[in-house]
């Protein structure tokens, strides 16, 4: 009987350990095969794409926005809607695993929530955002390392273009947005207050932004403009940028027309006035530094050797 008993705790004991082996060896297996399986990334805005496909992760992003078209990869992604509008059902349709997003997304990101999905939102609205942001989607992609890579360069070729400004002139610049356009008037512009991205890239540049209100854009007549007179002007029409050559250059020359109407402003006096319609200009992310330079150039154009030297547009009252 005493032996039976032995015998009996001794197979008890063996399926105990048995048992629990075979657990931590299945949690083990879970999770090396969840921390292997690549996530599902969701973008909903044009900046954001470009950094997730700049850390080397563009074969996870299975779905952005129709403004989502750098690089050209993206163009093949699936579509989740606007930027501002995206559509929820595409994006739980889509299985994400993570959806990253700007502040502007935050109901989006509630209604996520209801589903299991993460939701990451991030500010680009300074050079600190932009960097921060980066950084936060690298952790949230497990490359750190890529992020801190990309900061680098970027930080870099900030340098560059601060060890290039000399002098202590430093000519105030005007840089509008938008509206002037779509009304076919300069009564009606849209101008970077001291509260934005193009604020900052004015001072890195060496210039001193001639709105110095803290609202971020501010609404401008023409009076106002002639009140204000900068010394450069620096008019972002990235809408241009894609609509073919011959749209571009009808838009280009509406511009030019446009501001020609003021010919006591100083910057038209000048030759001062700059068009710039790359899209990037537009979207904070990694080329941000490539519109630095544009800036830089457009407001101290004799202190750039040709080694620095991108591709600023023409001066647009030649």
């Amino acid at each position: 009987m005493q032996e039976l008993r032995l015998r009996y705790s001794l197979h008890f004991l063996a399926f105990v350990i048995t048992f629990f082996l075979n657990v931590a060896l299945a949690s083990a297996e879970e999770s090396s095969s969840t921390a292997q399986k690549p996530q599902r990334v969701i973008s909903l805005a044009p900046s954001i794409t470009e950094i997730v496909y700049a850390l080397g992760r563009g074969k996870q992003v299975v779905g952005v926005t129709s403004y989502c078209d750098f690089p050209a990869e993206a163009r093949a992604v699936a579509k989740v809607g606007g930027f501002s509008d995206p559509n929820i059902e595409a994006v739980v349709s889509l299985r994400p695993t993570v959806v990253f997003g700007l502040p502007g997304h935050q109901a989006l990101a509630d209604g996520l929530d209801s589903f299991g999905i993460k939701a990451v939102l991030t500010k680009q609205e300074s050079f600190a955002d932009i960097f921060a942001s980066i950084r936060t989607i690298g952790e949230s992609l497990d490359s750190k390392d890529a992020a801190e890579k990309l900061t680098s360069q970027m930080s870099a070729g900030m340098a560059a273009v601060r060890e290039q400004r000399r002098g202590e002139h430093r000519p105030t610049v005007l840089v509008t947005v938008g509206g002037h356009l779509k009304h076919a008037s300069l009564d009606s512009i849209y101008a970077a207050g001291s509260s934005t991205l193009y604020h900052e890239l004015i001072e890195f540049s060496g210039g001193r932004n001639v709105l110095e209100s803290r609202i971020r854009y501010g609404k401008l007549s023409a009076e106002a403009l002639l009140t204000l007179n900068p010394d450069v002007i620096i008019d972002l029409i990235p809408f241009a940028d894609g609509a073919g050559e011959e749209q571009s250059a009808k838009i280009r020359k509406e511009t030019i027309e446009l501001w020609n109407t003021l010919p006591r402003l100083k910057a038209v006096q000048q030759k001062r006035l700059y068009l710039l319609d790359d899209e990037f200009v537009v979207n904070p992310g990694p080329r941000t530094v490539k519109t630095l330079k544009l800036f830089a150039e457009a407001i101290n154009p004799s202190v750039y050797p040709a080694g620095l030297q991108t591709q600023v547009k023409e001066n647009a009252t030649r």
